[in-house]
């Protein structure tokens, strides 16, 4: 067969941007198209290489922030149900202390740090005040109403 390099002339001395398809021709876009793939590989692994590395160190780090964060939140949510479970115990305790009347009311009330009373007055419902029924007229003024109503009671015969 004829060469790649030989096949690259004959297609410009003859200004073809695209050999033919002849069965002499086959061996030379063969030999070319694994060259062009052979290059196109070796630019993509040189690009690739650092690229990949650097992806590579980022993926990482953020990996290690992402795990930081989490444990972070995980002790932060432990502290705090350890703390809403003191709270509660606290609370359980005084409730018992004030059934058994060892504390009083009062008392119950500041310990736990609401004053129940204030609260509950705070969140009752308040009673709608009652409207003034007034009549709807459809007159424009009273002129014309006491006009209309002189009419209705002494009519004109």
């Amino acid at each position: 067969g004829i060469n790649a390099e030989y096949g690259g002339k004959l297609a410009a001395e003859f200004c073809l941007l695209k050999l033919p398809k002849m069965p002499e021709l086959r061996d030379i876009k063969i030999e070319y198209q694994q060259r062009i793939e052979k290059m196109k590989k070796e630019t993509k692994k040189r690009s690739e290489a650092p690229v990949k590395e650097n992806q590579k160190r980022k993926r990482e780090k953020f990996e290690k922030e992402q795990a930081k964060r989490k444990k972070e939140e995980e002790q932060e949510a432990e502290e705090d149900d350890e703390e809403e479970e003191d709270d509660i115990d606290n609370d359980y305790k005084l409730l018992k202390q004030l059934k058994k009347k060892k504390i009083s009311e009062t008392d119950f009330d500041k310990m736990i740090g609401a004053d129940l009373d204030n609260l509950y007055k705070e969140n009752k419902p308040k009673k709608k005040a009652k409207k003034n029924k007034q009549k709807t007229s459809c007159f424009r003024n009273q002129a014309q109403e006491e006009e209309v109503q002189s009419q209705v009671n002494h009519p004109t015969g």
